[in-house]
């Protein structure tokens, strides 16, 4: 019936939807403002009052190693 294509379709596509439900997660304001690390200029900005570039690779690379995570351990 259409729950088994549903429940099809979400097993054949479910690393888009790590990747969509971790990309809310970390832009989600009250995260995103927690991961800030306004003590190392390295990743934040006071002049600008905005996160660097490093900030964003950073983020990245966490979101990769979740979906990394979360794949392996659902393979």
């Amino acid at each position: 019936g259409i729950f088994d294509k549903v429940k099809l379709f979400l097993m054949d596509n479910k690393e888009c939807i790590f990747v969509s439900i971790l990309t809310f997660l970390f832009n989600i304001n009250s995260i995103h403002e927690g991961m800030r690390f306004k003590s190392l200029p390295l990743f934040y900005d006071i002049e600008t009052d905005q996160s660097t570039f490093v900030f964003t690779l950073f983020k990245t690379t966490i979101v990769t190693l979740l979906f990394c995570l979360i794949y392996y351990f659902t393979k």
